[in-house]
C-alpha cells in the first residue's frame, strides 16, 4: 500500500516538475517575466530588496525543477538502455539457438550422405560382381565444364 501511494505521489511530482519546467522553458514565461518586471519598475508596489528576494526564490525553485526533469530524463534513458540490452541478449540467444539447430541439421545431413555413399558403394560392388558393370560413381561428383566459345571479332571500319 505504501509503495503504491509512494509511486503515485512520485508520478504526480514528476508530472508537476515536467509541466513547470516546460512552462519555464517557453517564450510565454519570458514574456510573462518581461511584463512583471516592467510593471514592477513602473508601479513599485514594494521595495526592490523584496523583489530581489522573490526573484532569487524563483530561481532556486526553477533550478530544482530543472534538476528533477533532468534526473527523470536520465532515468528514462537508463530504462531504454536496459531494455535495448535485454532485447539484444534475447536476439543473441535466439541466433545461437538457430545456429545450433542448423548445425544439428547439417550433422544429420552429413550422416545421411555418408550412409548413402556406403549404400552406393555396396550397390556398385554388388553390380560389379553380377555382371562386371561399373557405375563409376567417383566421377559423378565432379563438375563438367563446357568449353568456352570464342567471341566473333568485330569488323574494323577503315576511316
Amino acid at each position: 500500500m505504501y509503495s503504491l501511494l509512494s509511486k503515485k505521489w512520485r508520478n504526480a511530482e514528476t508530472k508537476m516538475a515536467d509541466l513547470i519546467t516546460q512552462l519555464a522553458g517557453s517564450m510565454f514565461f519570458v514574456y510573462l517575466h518581461a511584463l512583471a518586471f516592467t510593471l514592477f519598475f513602473i508601479f513599485r508596489p514594494f521595495d526592490t530588496v523584496i523583489f530581489n528576494i522573490l526573484l532569487s526564490l524563483e530561481a532556486v525553485f526553477l533550478a530544482t525543477f530543472i534538476m528533477v526533469a533532468q534526473n527523470r530524463q536520465v532515468e528514462i534513458e537508463e530504462a531504454r538502455f536496459r531494455e535495448e540490452e535485454e532485447e539484444e541478449e534475447e536476439e543473441r540467444e535466439q541466433i545461437e539457438e538457430e545456429f545450433e539447430d542448423i548445425q544439428e541439421d547439417f550433422d544429420s545431413l552429413r550422416g545421411d550422405l555418408d550412409e548413402m555413399r556406403g549404400l552406393l558403394e555396396r550397390l556398385e560392388s554388388h553390380l560389379a560382381q553380377r555382371g562386371n558393370v561399373s557405375l563409376n560413381l567417383s566421377n559423378a561428383s565432379k563438375k563438367k565444364t563446357l568449353p568456352v566459345r570464342p567471341e566473333p571479332e568485330k569488323e574494323k571500319v577503315a576511316v
